[in-house]
């Protein structure tokens, strides 16, 4: 399957918004759950946020605090693990990323592809499987021009592999093991990308299925080895014309429901509460604000909503409680942070953050929300970060005088 440049934009956009990149489907983005995009256009009707119920309750005292933060924040020794996974090449438009290592053996996935704009896709797509201990070369993968895998989804042993059709916009999930072995491909009708489960056991996914009488969105859910375990038409809507799509964000919780908000091209957007086998846990409803462009999984099953504010910045404006068919205010602790990265810890033991801005440290936080103190690698500034379910911290450097292919990574840092 074939994707451009614009269909791999969208699909990493979307990973680096989701629990793919936060460990957030999106494809993202997350993470690794959600994808980045509008749910719809903005201004939508409804209800003000409610308060809800009460997010972290009273502050902690002292050392109910040291308790929470005990062991979270690690201390740097020795030098980073450095790779140059475009292994010396002098393309001029080398596409480079990282996805999260998993937590089998610490495997570290670093993308290497090349754009040729004359094709209009991506050759030379190949990933590359480190150990995180020792930067050996587990296994590479390369696929044909214009073929496999943008972004990859973490599972506990592996890897899903989400492949984009520019043509389409249907997905391919390719099943990898740790290594990058490949045992399977499961096309599908799915759209846009992949949202990965929080907990590392699948993804979801959704479908726009179009006829004379209507329109209907599909749920799929997919397990860690891309086997189809449910499926179900969560909504349905007037007949599109040929100019009109619908457009969707998801994001999945800790518990496995999925919030997704939906909205045809001119239309007003609608959100819905889903169980893992897609049935509804809500009635529809009109979230506050439609411009929704990232759905953060949170430790206590609720999600981070956020959405774009009058500078078009994302910000966090407000939190899903599943089955509640409204919005509440985030906690106080999120409540208008404009994050670059978001990170549940392995273990469910707090969160890793970094905010939009120069200089911005990792700030690790217990999982109530307090602040348990900052790490910051001296390198750190010079491009994204994930951290693996591993606790792997993986640095990709984009400002060096070569390729922006040159990673950093501390085996384990978070464990």
């Amino acid at each position: 399957m074939r994707y451009g440049l614009a269909a791999a934009a969208l699909l990493m956009a979307a990973a680096c918004a989701n629990a793919e990149k936060v460990d957030s489907a999106v494809a993202g983005r997350g993470g690794d759950a959600g994808i980045a995009g509008d749910a719809g256009p903005a201004g939508g009707t409804g209800s003000a946020p409610d308060a809800g119920s009460p997010d972290a309750g009273p502050a902690p005292d002292g050392g109910a605090l040291e308790d929470a933060c005990d062991g979270l924040v690690p201390a740097l020794s020795g030098a980073p693990i450095v790779a140059d996974v475009a292994n010396g090449s002098v393309n001029p438009t080398p596409i480079c990323s990282a996805a999260r290592p998993d937590e089998g053996t610490g495997t570290v996935p670093l993308r290497f592809a090349t754009y040729d704009s004359s094709l209009g896709y991506s050759f030379d797509n190949a990933w590359v499987f480190y150990r995180s201990s020792d930067a050996a070369v587990l296994g590479r993968r390369q696929w044909s021009s214009g073929e496999g895998p943008v972004a990859l989804i973490t599972h506990s042993e592996g890897f899903t592999g989400i492949e984009l059709s520019p043509q389409s916009g249907d997905i391919d999930l390719h099943s990898l093991a740790h290594d990058g072995t490949e045992s399977g491909e499961t096309p599908t009708k799915a759209q846009r990308t992949a949202v990965a489960d929080p907990t590392g056991s699948g993804m979801v996914t959704f479908e726009v299925e179009r006829s004379a009488a209507q329109y209907a969105l599909r749920y799929d859910r997919f397990d860690s080895n891309a086997a189809l375990m449910a499926t179900a038409v969560v909504a349905t809507g007037a007949p599109l014309g040929p100019d009109q799509d619908v457009t969707w964000v998801a994001g999945t919780t800790t518990t496995g429901a999925t919030l997704v908000v939906f909205a045809t091209t001119d239309g007003a957007c609608r959100a819905v509460w889903l169980d893992r086998e897609g049935g509804r846990m809500s009635a529809e409803f009109a979230p506050t604000r439609c411009a929704v462009q990232q759905l953060h999984p949170l430790l206590d099953g609720t999600l981070a909503v956020a959405t774009n504010d009058l500078d078009g910045n994302a910000v966090i404006s407000a939190l899903a409680r599943p089955g509640m068919a409204r919005l509440a205010d985030p906690p106080e602790w999120l409540a208008g942070l404009r994050l670059r990265e978001f990170f549940l810890l392995p273990d469910g033991k707090g969160y890793a953050l970094r905010r939009q801005g120069a200089g911005r440290p990792i700030e690790i936080l217990a999982g109530t929300g307090e602040t348990c103190g900052e790490l910051r690698p001296p390198d750190l500034e010079k491009g994204p970060f994930v951290i693996g379910r591993d606790g792997t911290l993986v640095e990709q450097d984009v400002t060096g005088p070569g390729s922006p292919c040159t990673f950093r990574w501390y085996p384990q840092l978070f464990e």
